[in-house]
């Protein structure tokens, strides 16, 4: 479950660094 946890943050991160680049 740690593992799928961490791969988990690693998606959001991406899909928060694809916002800021759709809002730039």
């Amino acid at each position: 479950n740690l593992a799928h946890n961490q791969l988990n943050v690693q998606l959001s991160d991406m899909f928060g660094q694809l916002q800021q680049l759709t809002f730039l």
